[in-house]
């Protein structure tokens, strides 16, 4: 599963210079999925409920799997809060988890986190979120 994600959807940090840019990148790098694609998806929901009861699967699923797309997001909105873009006082750790969250309840649907889902997640959720300063 970690070899397939990697070769499908690398992460590679953005760095636009502004948080909007830098979800727009993390959009843009996200590619078609194909049938094997939706195939692998659908596997890492399978393992995922595994990890529900097996403590070894779950740690492997954390550290292989979603480590790298929670330290992205993560990094992203970190550097936005540098920038002065998000306030330094918000609460950021659960965001990439709700994105992450969204897009396995995507997978569980029968459809594929592609870019139009992550750019509603990202664009109408997660940026309106961090940046409304009344919060």
């Amino acid at each position: 599963m970690t070899a397939w994600r990697e070769q499908t959807v690398p992460l590679i940090t953005p760095d636009t210079g502004t948080l909007k840019g830098d979800l727009e990148a993390i959009i843009a790098a996200i590619p078609d999925f194909d049938e094997v694609a939706r195939q692998q998806m659908a596997v890492l929901v399978g393992l995922a409920a595994a990890a529900s009861r097996h403590p070894e699967l779950r740690a492997a699923l954390a550290d292989n799997l979603l480590a790298r797309p929670r330290r992205l997001l993560r990094d992203v909105l970190h550097r936005a809060v540098l920038r002065g873009e998000i306030a330094a006082d918000r609460d950021l750790e659960l965001l990439p988890d709700v994105v992450i969250g969204l897009n396995v309840l995507q997978i569980m649907l029968g459809e594929t986190p592609d870019r139009k889902h992550a750019s509603r997640v990202l664009n109408t959720i997660i940026y309106p979120l961090v940046t409304q300063s009344n919060l």
